[in-house]
Order: structure tokens, then C-alpha cells, then sequence
């Protein structure tokens, strides 16, 4: 089960430096970090590689936040080395990403400066000095920091914001030191941290929209359903429009005969067909398709209670009425489309190891005729995904899979070569899989090529 991964609160990129070159994920996918916010009641889950290389070793980042009318406004900026200027600013429950040049944001002893000039184009203008610096991770903060990496704080704002933004209107703000009140993001309960039940969904919408909704009930019989869903949309920015992602958090609760588990979490049903609104039409199935296993464990998330959850497949329909996204979806599994159950009152199984079973061509073989056209690996768990490339006798012969095909109940993956194999070669077949419990593999195969 996984939390709200986009929550932008007090502290949000504080957190985020834990994983360099984060960004924000608008497809299911494996791989999750869970990033808890000052007093917990904010939270970020953000998608890591294990292999994910850092392309920077300095990653900086600066957040000043003041409560207006509308809610929080929440500015921070993130810089990773040489890239672009990452900038989210937050109003409310809903939260914006805009890419703006790097020289937006300067730095000089223990001050930084982010001024916008006119790269937010039409939704105006910010101009912040932080006056503090600090490489100590701020009190509260969770993740395991990249070995390497140096991360710098900068604290202490001072300044202005004055925007017009989609959805939410004019907004100016001043900013004066750092602030230590709640974000006004609803505090979603995370597996393993919460007594009762969920049913939660990674739903693929478009190829510009996502959402991740979590339907729960907690064990006590007062204690009504709800449902939080974190809508996102992405844009391509261009010199005109800066504007790369929008983000809101919705937040309902339901009559007691909405959402439904059965015994052994086997299912759960969540029907919204007649609203509350914004989720007039929704109507989801969920159908357990792994045994239990256990929730991870977080130390940021509070008292543990156990339990067990089962990843899913799910059916149905998500109607959505906001300013960001109106429509009617066809949800079913599928890679990006994902699906997860949870209760503390089951048990959970050992969670079965994934290993490497065979491969083709074997660990070891020679003479592996150069006229091979595809290589794949057979493992002991079902996956949900699986990356590699191929490394033969120089640095500049590789190719890297972009794709590829599953089999054999998702437990096979087969990668087309992109080019002919060289003769009296020895080549490493590099894969990185990931399983439907969500573990992650380092997988080295090598064969040599016949002449």
C-alpha cells in the first residue's frame, strides 16, 4: 500500500533530497519512497530506482510557505546540480510544477534568491531571499540521504508572490520567516500504520492525467468510509508556458454501505455512483491476486500495527468533476494501472524471494550464434516490470531495452535486440526486475558469441 506521493507541504523538497533527481510520477509504477513531512501529518511518495544513477552530487533546495485565504501558499524550489529549476508552488490542496531556467535561482554565502523575472510568463511573479544555509537535514525529515551526495537547506524567507494561477485565481503573499503551521493536505493512513481496512489504485486516465485513490475504513463501527484521491495532470512546457503539472488532493466520506471488503481481504468494492460529488460515477472492483504479505515498515509513519496487503487487480469505472479534469474512465489493470489491498486484522505470509530461475542465452554459455535476435530471463515471482541493457566488449557497444514483452504469467521478459550480435563477444545481459510484491532484483547474465 502506498501513501499520498505528491503532497506538497511545509517541507516537501526538504524531504524529496533524500532521492536526487526526484520528480514526480504520473504513472503506477514500483518502486516507492515514503517521505514524511515535520509532525507526519504531511506526506510524499516519490518513484526510485535502485539502480537510478545521480547525475549530480550537490542537490540544494529552498521553501518558504505563509497561510492566505485560500489556504497555505507554499513555494519550494529544487536544484540538482546543472538541470533546470524545479519550482512547485502549492496553494491549498492544489499544487503546480513549473521548469524556469536555473539562473532564477542565485546563491551567495549563506543566502539564496529566487526570482522568477518573466519566466512564469502570465501566472506572475516571485521574489524570495532565504538568508539561512544549512547542509543538517531539517528535524523531522525522512529517507535515507544518498551516500555522496551533499544536500543544502536554505531557510529563513523573506519576500513576495504574486500569481495567478488555473483553478485557484489571484493570489499575493508575503513571506517572513519560516513556518511552522499544518499544510491543510488531508493525513491519508498508510499500511501497516492504520487499524482497519483499504483499497487503493494507481489509475491511469490519459497519457496527460493520473490518480491515486485510497478508499478506507477503519476497524471501530462509528467510523465512517472515505476516499482520497490525488488527481494529477502533466503539460509539456514551452517558452510561452512554463506550467509542467497540476496536482489536487480530494478528500470525501461516505455512507457506511459505499465501500465494502470481504472476509480474508479477497475484494473490496467501492460504489460512488450516485456521488458525493467530485465522484459521481465511480464504481470500482478490486479482486486479490497475491497472497498476503507484510506491509514495510516506515519510521516516520507513527505506531505500527502489521497487518497484511495484497496487491490486486481492479475493474470498473472513476467518474471525476474538478476544474482540473471532468469525465467518466474505463479502469482495468494493466502496467500503469495498479491496484493494492490492505487489513491490519489479516496475517501476512512470508513474502516468496524473487530469483533468477533461467535465462536465454544461459549464464555462462559460448558460442552463442551472433544471429540471436532476443534475449530474456525467467524468474521466480510474477513481475511487474523489468529494465536492462546490453553491454558487449567496449563502452560504446550497448544497447539499452526501452521495452519489453512478459510471458509465462508475467514471469518470463524478453528483450528484442536492437542490433546483430558480435562474433567471439563476450557480452553481460544486465536486467532489473521488479515483482508483484514489489521487490527489486540485480541481474547479471554473460555468454559469449560463437565466430
Amino acid at each position: 500500500m502506498k501513501s499520498f506521493r505528491y503532497v506538497i507541504g511545509i517541507l516537501t523538497i526538504l524531504a524529496a533530497l533524500a532521492i536526487p533527481g526526484w520528480q514526480p510520477v504520473h504513472a503506477a509504477g514500483p518502486g516507492w519512497t515514503h517521505l514524511v513531512f515535520g509532525d507526519g501529518s504531511t506526506s510524499m511518495r516519490l518513484a526510485s530506482h535502485p539502480d537510478a544513477r545521480p547525475s549530480a552530487t550537490t542537490a540544494i533546495t529552498a521553501n518558504a510557505a505563509a497561510p492566505s485565504k485560500s489556504g497555505i501558499v507554499a513555494v519550494t524550489v529544487s536544484k540538482f546540480g546543472s538541470a533546470q529549476l524545479s519550482l512547485i508552488v502549492s496553494v491549498g490542496k492544489q499544487s503546480f510544477s513549473f521548469t524556469i531556467p536555473s539562473s532564477d535561482f542565485t546563491t551567495s554565502g549563506n543566502t539564496a534568491t529566487l526570482n522568477t523575472h518573466g519566466d512564469l510568463k502570465s501566472y506572475g511573479t516571485i521574489n524570495i531571499t532565504w538568508s539561512q544555509k544549512s547542509t543538517t537535514r531539517p528535524k523531522g525529515s525522512c529517507g535515507t540521504p544518498t551516500p555522496g551526495f551533499t544536500y543544502v537547506y536554505y531557510s529563513n524567507p523573506k519576500g513576495t508572490a504574486s500569481l495567478k494561477l488555473p483553478c485557484v485565481g489571484s493570489i499575493a503573499s508575503s513571506f517572513n520567516g519560516n513556518y511552522t503551521g499544518s499544510s491543510g493536505y488531508v493525513n491519508v493512513p498508510s499500511a501497516g500504520y492504520f487499524s482497519g481496512a483499504q483499497a487503493s489504485a494507481n489509475l491511469t486516465l490519459s497519457s496527460s492525467a493520473s490518480a491515486y485513490l485510497q478508499a478506507y475504513k477503519g476497524s471501530a463501527s462509528s467510523q465512517k468510509p472515505q476516499v482520497a484521491v490525488e488527481l494529477d495532470r502533466t503539460f509539456t512546457a514551452s517558452a510561452s508556458n512554463p506550467l509542467t503539472g497540476h496536482f489536487q488532493q480530494l478528500h470525501v466520506t461516505l455512507s457506511g454501505s459505499a465501500l465494502s471488503f470481504t472476509s480474508g481481504l479477497n475484494s473490496a468494492a467501492l460504489n460512488m455512483t450516485s456521488g458525493p460529488s467530485p465522484f459521481k460515477n465511480t464504481k470500482l472492483s478490486w479482486t486479490a491476486t497475491t497472497p498476503a504479505t507484510g506491509p514495510t515498515k516506515d519510521t516516520c509513519l507513527g505506531k505500527w500495527v502489521g497487518g497484511g496487503e495484497r496487491n490486486a487487480s481492479i475493474t470498473g469505472t472513476f467518474g471525476i468533476q474538478t476544474c482540473i479534469l471532468t469525465g467518466k474512465y474505463t479502469i482495468k489493470t494493466s502496467a500503469t494501472t495498479t491496484a493494492n489491498l490492505y487489513s491490519s486484522a489479516i496475517k501476512a505470509q512470508a513474502t516468496p524471494a524473487l530469483k533468477l530461475v533461467s535465462s536465454s542465452p544461459k549464464n555462462g554459455a559460448t558460442g552463442v550464434p551472433t544471429s540471436t535476435s532476443s534475449v530474456s530471463a525467467t524468474f521466480s515471482n510474477a513481475l511487474k516490470s523489468a529494465s536492462g541493457y546490453l553491454q558487449g566488449a567496449s563502452v560504446t557497444d550497448i544497447q539499452t531495452f526501452q521495452t519489453s514483452q512478459m510471458s509465462n504469467g508475467n514471469k518470463t521478459v524478453t528483450f528484442q535486440l536492437q542490433q546483430s550480435l558480435q562474433p567471439n563477444t563476450t557480452y553481460t545481459l544486465n536486467i532489473y526486475p521488479s515483482d508483484v510484491y514489489s521487490q527489486y532484483l540485480t541481474t547479471k547474465i554473460q555468454f559469449k558469441t560463437g565466430s
